[in-house]
């Protein structure tokens, strides 16, 4: 035991009266400096592995078929920085004292050896094509397992495949697919007949060309209401300059759109997202993104690749809907 430590067990020791009470002051002293030893230790096995894995497409080489995609990785977490920091002290203090129960009644323990840099952890890697687009998201939840004081984890890894066809809803642990999940991941979906209407030129447009339209009116409604949310300021993201609007879903929320590339992402209409932030929710970053680029076509089908179990439903029934002329 080096000399701090040693200090720090004998100040420890000498606030007891009683060779039991010192007993456990030391028990104490030693879960402490084992919490103190460990917080310099971050990131997990786990961690590591979700935020260093390859991109899907990687995995899959260059294949017969490909297609062409803007792509982007995202990295962050669930919860801002400083609610995280809080939520760690008290996953270690929680931790603490389970060490010393278990041990005052003789059960065994299994403490973490490291510790997670956020609670909430997540990462998605997205692939839009001018007719589909695929969403793969991973998150991992730390929490204390009272049974042996360890670390327990619980892991997410899904994909959404979507277009004006449908959804696929795919868990790529579970290995299942539900939805519409056809053999061709919906690589024969229409492609949208219009890209973006957020431009106030336009919407104008569309109120004089359909004035007694009660769709067209709605449809402006609505375009007007999205559009205030834009700021107006601007912010460079691993090179590319996007446009900052405010999220309304989440509190304080804010999002970068890059509206580059030859085309807008399926369910990007409005520009890829580089980066969300809020001030308690979503959290997450660009850490790369690469537009009008080749990709294996097979990225759209991860539930093709053998051993899962798929609930085809077919494709959605269109409804009536006002969609303006391009």
């Amino acid at each position: 035991m080096n000399t701090n430590v040693a200090r720090k067990v004998q100040i420890l020791l000498e606030m007891g009266c009683t060779p039991v009470r010192r007993i456990y002051l030391f028990a104490a002293a030693c879960v402490c400096l084992w919490l103190t030893a460990m917080s310099a230790q971050a990131t997990t096995e786990t961690e590591n592995k979700m935020y260093h894995d390859p991109m899907p497409h990687a995995l899959l080489g260059t294949g017969n078929a490909t297609v062409t995609v803007h792509k982007k990785r995202l990295e962050g977490y669930w919860t801002v920085s400083s609610i995280n920091a809080s939520e760690l002290a008290e996953l270690k203090a929680l931790t603490g004292k389970c060490i010393q129960d278990h041990q005052k009644n003789g059960v065994p323990i299994n403490p973490p050896k490291t510790w997670p840099d956020f609670l909430h952890g997540a990462r998605t890697d997205d692939y839009d094509a001018i007719n589909r687009s695929i969403h793969y998201s991973r998150t991992q939840l730390y929490d204390l397992d009272l049974r042996d004081c360890s670390l327990m984890e619980t892991k997410s890894f899904t994909a959404s495949l979507s277009s004006s066809l449908g959804i696929c809803s795919i868990d790529l642990i579970e290995k299942t697919a539900h939805g519409f999940c056809d053999a061709t991941a919906h690589g024969n979906a229409p492609t949208p007949r219009r890209r973006s209407l957020l431009d106030k030129a336009k919407i104008d447009d569309i109120e004089k060309r359909w004035p007694a339209s009660p769709g067209a009116a709605a449809l402006v409604a609505t375009m007007r209401q999205i559009l205030a949310n834009k700021t107006g300021d601007r912010k460079t993201i691993l090179g590319f300059e996007c446009d900052m609007w405010k999220d309304p879903i989440n509190v304080n929320g804010m999002t970068c759109l890059y509206t580059g590339g030859s085309f807008r992402g399926r369910h990007a209409p409005e520009g890829t997202s580089l980066e969300m932030t809020s001030e308690y929710g979503i959290n997450m970053h660009a850490i790369e993104a690469v537009f009008d680029t080749q990709v294996n076509a097979a990225v759209f089908a991860p539930y093709m690749a053998g051993g899962f179990t798929i609930n085809n439903l077919g494709p959605q029934k269109n409804e009536n809907k006002f969609t303006p002329a391009p």
